[in-house]
């Protein structure tokens, strides 16, 4: 019973990294992984923040066959929390590839600091996805510039950014 239930997750995941991976539907699987992440989150985990966070995503995001898990790239003079590259070598149809921009909001936050985080978020994922260094590494994959916001264990907000 364990290793069919085991099973089932694996296969779920995988649909949701597909889905994302070939016709760019990215939302199921951040939602998924925030939902895991939710869900298995202790209060301990809460005082590491963002890079409990990070740790847990890695994790997941490695799990999937069409991307290289980039954490920390250096883009632009900062360094984005992951770049999902595709690897054309295990998947040569990969045509979405991904920078994720990760943001933490103590569980206790205001909305005018979240808001204030966000914004900064947007300004800094635009100035990754403009390097050219990251549009070589995504080859002919459309990049698409995501910003999630974790208030606490939960999600907070979550969007696709615009160039």
């Amino acid at each position: 019973d364990y290793t069919k239930k085991k099973n089932n997750i694996a296969s779920d995941l995988n649909r949701r990294f597909k889905a994302a991976a070939l016709d760019g539907d990215w939302r199921p699987m951040m939602e998924y992984i925030c939902r895991q992440y939710h869900d298995t989150t202790s209060v301990r985990s809460l005082i590491q923040g963002e890079r409990n966070i990070q740790g847990f995503m890695t994790a997941y995001f490695s799990l999937n066959p069409y991307y290289l898990t980039n954490p920390e790239v250096e883009l632009r003079h900062g360094y984005c929390d992951f770049f999902l590259m595709p690897d054309f070598h295990r998947c040569a149809t990969t045509s979405h590839a991904y920078i994720v921009e990760l943001k933490y909001l103590k569980p206790d936050a205001t909305e005018e600091a979240a808001l204030k985080q966000w914004d900064e978020a947007v300004e800094q994922i635009r100035g990754y996805g403009e390097g050219k260094a990251v549009r070589v590494l995504s080859g002919k994959a459309a990049l698409h510039l995501i910003v999630v916001q974790i208030k606490g264990c939960s999600l907070y907000r979550m969007d696709e950014v615009n160039f």
